[in-house]
C-alpha cells in the first residue's frame, strides 16, 4: 500500500462480492463444486480482512477506518458495515431505524444508512427527518446516486438548511456522551444502540447508549407520534437545538407525544446523565474543555466520561482515562462527586462544568463547578 503512494487510513469497500455470476454452483481451487450461496458473504469478509492486514503492515499499532458494504458474521471485529443502496422513502427511513437495532445486537456498532436515501429523489421534509434519525446513527452520511435529485443540505430551501445544520450541532455536542458510552459497550460487550428489551413490539425506538431512548418521527407530515415508555420515569428533551432545554417529566406508558419539523424527541432515563460540549466543526478542532452534564436525578445517578489519544489501539493495554460523576440526591439538595482516573499519556482538559439537574417535576437546578 505504502509502496503505491497511500497515504490515507480510512477505505470504503464497495461492491465487494459478486453481483453477476453464471450459475449458482462454482468449483473451489481443487475443481470442487460449491454451491455460491454458502460462500457468498465470505468475499466481503475476506476482502476486509485483507483489507486490515494492508493496514496493519503500512502503519502498524495506528487506528484505521474501514467500511464495508458487504459482509457476513465476525466482520463487525474489523469494519462497520453501511446498509446497501437504499431508497428516499418514508418506508426507508423506518428500515433505517430497525436495521441500526438488529445490527448492534449482533455486534455492528458502526453501522448506518445512507441518509437522505440513495436512489429516486427526496424532498426538504424527509431529508430533516432523516438528518434528526443521523444525529444518532454511528454512521451519518448523506449519500445520493448519481442522476437523483442533489441531496446537500442547501439545496432544500433556507429552513430544511438550518433546522438540519442545528441538528448536525446536537450530534457534535453530544460526542462526550456518544464517545463514552461506545467505549464503554465496546469494553462491556453490550449493544450501543439497542431495542426496548423489556418490551415485545416496539421497533421504531431504540436506546443510544445507557442514558438516551431516542422516538424518531419516520411519517410523512407528523408533527408528533405515540411513544412507549417502559418500566422508568423519563425526562423528555424536545430538542430543537444543543442549547436549549424543553423538557418535561412522562411516567411509564403509552403517550402522544408532539413534535414539530425541527424538534427531535430524546428521553432521558430517571438517574442517569447526558453529557454534552460546544459542537465543533470537526473532530480534532479543539480538545474538550467544558463539560455540560445534564441529570433528571430522583436518588442516584452517575456517568463515566471516557478519553483516549483516538489514533491507536492503546486503548487495549489501558491507555486510557476516566472521569466518573456521581449526583446524588439528599432531600432537597443534590451532593456532586468528580474523580479522575488519569493515564499520564491521556489527560482529561476539562476545566468547567456545568450541571443541569432535574427534580421529579422537571424543575432545574443549574450549578457550575471547576475542575
Amino acid at each position: 500500500m505504502r509502496q503505491n503512494g497511500f497515504d490515507k487510513d480510512a477505505i470504503t469497500s464497495m461492491s465487494n462480492r459478486p453481483e453477476y455470476f453464471q450459475d449458482i454452483v462454482q468449483t473451489d481451487d481443487a475443481g470442487k463444486p460449491v454451491p455460491h450461496n454458502s460462500i457468498h458473504n465470505l468475499y466481503g469478509f475476506n476482502m476486509a480482512q485483507a483489507t486490515i492486514e494492508g493496514f496493519n503492515e503500512y502503519m502498524p499499532g495506528q487506528r484505521y477506518f474501514l467500511l464495508s458494504r458487504s459482509s457476513c458474521t465476525g466482520t463487525h471485529r474489523i469494519a462497520g458495515i453501511w446498509t446497501g443502496d437504499n431508497m428516499s422513502w418514508w418506508e426507508h427511513l423506518l428500515s433505517h431505524i430497525r436495521m441500526l437495532m438488529s445490527l448492534n445486537i449482533t455486534g455492528f456498532f458502526y453501522c448506518g444508512a445512507d441518509i437522505g436515501g440513495f436512489g429516486c429523489n427526496s424532498h426538504a421534509e424527509l431529508m430533516v427527518r432523516w438528518m434528526q434519525l443521523g444525529v444518532f446513527s454511528p454512521l451519518c452520511r448523506n449519500h445520493s446516486a448519481m442522476g437523483t435529485r442533489y441531496q446537500e443540505p442547501w439545496g432544500f430551501g433556507h429552513r430544511a438548511f438550518e433546522l438540519m445544520r442545528e441538528a448536525i450541532r446536537v450530534r457534535y455536542a453530544l460526542l462526550p456522551y456518544t464517545y463514552s458510552e461506545y467505549m464503554r459497550c465496546v469494553r462491556e460487550l453490550e449493544p450501543f444502540i439497542s431495542p426496548l428489551f423489556d418490551t415485545t413490539d416496539v421497533e421504531d425506538q431504540f436506546m443510544y447508549g445507557n442514558s438516551i431512548m431516542v422516538a424518531p418521527i419516520y411519517q410523512p407530515n407528523a408533527r408528533g407520534r405515540y411513544v412507549t415508555l417502559p418500566s422508568a420515569r423519563w425526562l423528555l428533551w424536545r430538542c430543537s437545538r444543543y442549547d436549549v432545554r424543553e423538557v418535561e417529566v412522562y411516567n411509564p406508558g403509552v403517550y402522544y407525544v408532539g413534535a414539530e419539523l425541527g424538534e427531535m424527541l430524546i428521553f432521558i432515563r430517571e438517574n442517569t446523565l447526558v453529557t454534552l460540549t460546544q459542537p465543533v466543526e470537526y473532530i480534532g478542532q479543539t480538545t474538550c474543555q467544558s463539560l455540560t452534564v445534564i441529570g433528571f436525578v430522583t436518588n442516584k445517578a452517575t456517568f463515566s466520561h471516557y478519553e483516549d489519544d483516538g489514533s491507536t489501539f492503546k486503548y487495549r493495554e489501558g491507555c486510557f482515562s476516566t472521569l466518573d460523576i456521581v449526583i446524588e440526591r439528599d432531600e432537597d439538595d443534590y451532593a456532586i462527586m468528580l474523580s479522575r482516573n488519569e493515564h499520564e499519556a491521556v489527560p482529561i482538559t476539562i476545566t468547567e462544568f456545568l450541571f443541569e439537574i432535574y427534580d421529579d417535576s422537571g424543575q432545574k437546578v443549574c450549578r457550575g463547578v471547576a475542575a
